[in-house]
């Protein structure tokens, strides 16, 4: 019984973990992921000290990249979707003119900045408002957008365009609602739950270190020379770091998860065949009968068939299997509410130096 319950609840476990990933790694992460290719780079302080230079550089450097004819459209941002890396800001926002907590109710939420061709690059559809324009630039009113999941939290009965928002802790600066996007995947598999999320205009959050998306019409792979190109023209003394496709950067986050799905199919696959439900079943049953020889001797002489012994063997075999069995669906229902993936996702957040996050890249 003990040898059928461990094998079932490893086997359902197996199973249900082989099953929570596929899942997690099939869900849409809410934007069109195919063709886009992402690269960052660092400005330098020494030359780009001027939140105007900064600005400058980033705009022809779009300007540089939606040229070639195998561009359809190109953008910047703090952060990049699907855990490919980025700067990851997490804020807590309130509504203009309300209490600070502990007094009122905070709202945590990502930080990314983005410049107004980001929802066009990404292929995103606003769900209401508008999106940034050129007029939101740093000296205009300061404006963001926030997510569906932000909105249905801060405003749930009416709609949350128009209201002003401000991030207490760290900016503490009221911001204008202008739009509602999509919950969209920023964060790897292995944390696949959307979380709240604020845009605001880069322009108006300036910082020297950003990632470009471009948004290719065929392979992503092979626009990587006319990337390396054009920001070659632009100033070749400043690298680039990570020129690859979105989805090459995604499938390198998927890795882990990969592995531990192979594993513990694999230890599925041993239970069954090997060690518990097969072999150790089998061989205790004849075992068992061996030890009855003298038993079933005696039943036979008194009148007993060979098919009845049969039968009562098997009987008694198929009880202890079916209470094993029970024994371990109720070990495995118990143990389902606290899946492997969960189990992955908590590991990563609690390694040393880690955050709700995924890491920035060459975070220094």
């Amino acid at each position: 019984m003990a040898e059928v319950a461990l094998s079932f609840a490893l086997l359902v476990g197996a199973g249900l973990t082989i099953r929570g990933f596929e899942r997690q790694i099939s869900t849409d992460p809410g934007f069109e992921a195919s063709n886009l290719l992402w690269f960052t780079r660092r400005l330098p302080g020494s030359r780009y000290g001027e939140e105007a230079l900064v600005e400058a550089y980033y705009e022809e450097a779009i300007a540089r990249l939606q040229r070639h004819p195998g561009i359809l459209a190109a953008t910047s941002t703090s952060r990049l979707p699907l855990g490919a890396g980025g700067f990851g800001l997490f804020r807590s926002f309130i509504f203009d003119g309300a209490a600070a907590p502990p007094e009122g109710t905070e709202y945590g939420a990502g930080w990314v900045e983005v410049d107004p061709r980001y929802l066009e690059t990404m292929g995103v559809d606003l769900s209401e408002g508008r999106g940034f324009t050129v007029d939101d630039a740093g000296h205009g009113d300061l404006v963001a957008i926030v997510n569906e999941r932000l909105a249905r939290q801060m405003s749930p009965n009416e709609s949350i365009v128009g209201k002003r928002i401000r991030s207490f802790y760290d900016e503490n600066l009221p911001r204008t609602v202008v739009g509602v996007v999509p919950d969209l995947q920023f964060t790897g598999v292995s944390r696949a739950q959307r979380s709240a999320l604020v845009l605001v205009p880069r322009s108006q959050s300036a910082r020297a270190s950003m990632a470009f998306l471009v948004r290719t019409a065929d392979d992503p792979n092979a626009m990587i020379p006319v990337g390396r190109q054009a920001m070659g023209e632009l100033d070749s003394d400043i690298a680039l770091e990570a020129l690859q496709s979105l989805r090459d950067a995604h499938h390198a986050d998927l890795a882990g998860i990969r592995f531990l799905t192979t594993l513990f199919g694999t230890f599925g696959a041993l239970a069954l065949a090997l060690a518990l439900a097969v072999s150790g079943v089998y061989g205790l049953v004849p075992y068992s009968v061996s030890q009855r020889t003298q038993e079933i001797g005696v039943r036979m002489a008194m009148g007993a068939t060979s098919a009845a012994v049969r039968a009562s063997v098997l009987r008694e075999s198929a009880l202890l299997a079916s209470v094993g069995v029970g024994i371990g669906f109720a070990v495995a229902y118990g143990g389902a509410d606290y899946s492997l993936p969960a189990w992955w996702a908590s590991l990563r957040s609690r390694s040393p130096g880690s955050s709700p996050w995924p890491s920035c890249w060459r975070c220094r």
